[in-house]
């Protein structure tokens, strides 16, 4: 007997781009090129492109979004749909959490700038939050900490997902809402309106966008599911952020 074995894997990857202020959001065309040819888009004179780690909480996420709690009245179902085509109940999912939030953050191994000791997370499965978050806001207030990736408003929105076996989060981080007098990392330190970014983490909707997204902060089991370190990238108000992850099964 042969037995044929699938191994279904999945690929992270995620771009970090630094983009002219007067130039327009990056089209779903030039991510795709910056993403997997390593294409550098006009107006973007830094860019962190990698593969990075889907951490053990979004493993476990996953899993838990093709199981099932429970399928009440399957039986029944499954006799009205083969009688009069009927679609069965689809049953109660163990987690309804989508992918919602972008953080950024100034820890991570490859912070050059930061004082010593800020910078020593490394992509492992067993992160479950940021080293040292930093607050994104545009009123001055640093009380938000994540920012809301692009809806996806159709599964044929080509705009957004680059083909039938990749999903990809967007978020962009406009002017002043990293570098604006008053921003701050998780320790109250500001620095200003030159913040070197140097860290980002993917999070579900379970998470809050007013905690801070650190392990130590953050109690939420779900929360991050995607994390990322990158060579520094000072943002500054004359630039805007942008970041694509992509996971392709």
């Amino acid at each position: 007997m042969i037995h044929l074995l699938d191994d279904i894997s999945i690929s992270v990857n995620v771009a970090v781009a630094l983009r002219d202020k007067n130039r327009a959001p990056l089209t779903n065309k030039e991510l795709t090129g910056l993403l997997r040819e390593g294409n550098v888009p006009v107006g973007c004179p830094e860019v962190r492109v990698q593969h990075n780690v889907l951490v053990n909480n979004g493993r476990t996420w996953l899993r838990n979004h093709i199981l099932a709690s429970s399928f009440p009245g399957a039986s029944s179902d499954q006799d009205l749909g083969s009688l009069y085509g009927i679609l069965p109940t689809p049953g109660a999912p163990t987690k309804t959490y989508r992918v919602r939030w972008i953080a950024v953050g100034i820890g991570g191994a490859l912070q050059t700038t930061t004082p010593p000791g800020v910078g020593s997370f490394i992509e492992e499965r067993s992160v479950t939050g940021l080293e040292n978050p930093y607050s994104v806001s545009g009123t001055g207030v640093a009380t938000e900490w994540m920012k809301q990736v692009l809806p996806v408003g159709s599964l044929t929105d080509l705009d957004l997902l680059p083909d039938s076996t990749t999903a990809r989060f967007r978020g962009i981080f406009a002017i002043g809402e990293i570098a604006y007098p008053g921003s701050t990392d998780k320790d109250s330190v500001s620095y200003g309106t030159d913040v070197p970014i140097s860290e980002a983490g993917l999070f579900t909707s379970q998470a809050t966008y007013d905690s801070a997204p650190t392990g130590g902060v953050s109690t939420v089991a779900d929360g991050l599911i995607a994390y990322n370190i990158f060579r520094t990238i000072s943002v500054t108000p004359n630039f805007e952020l942008e970041i694509a992850w992509d996971l392709r099964f």
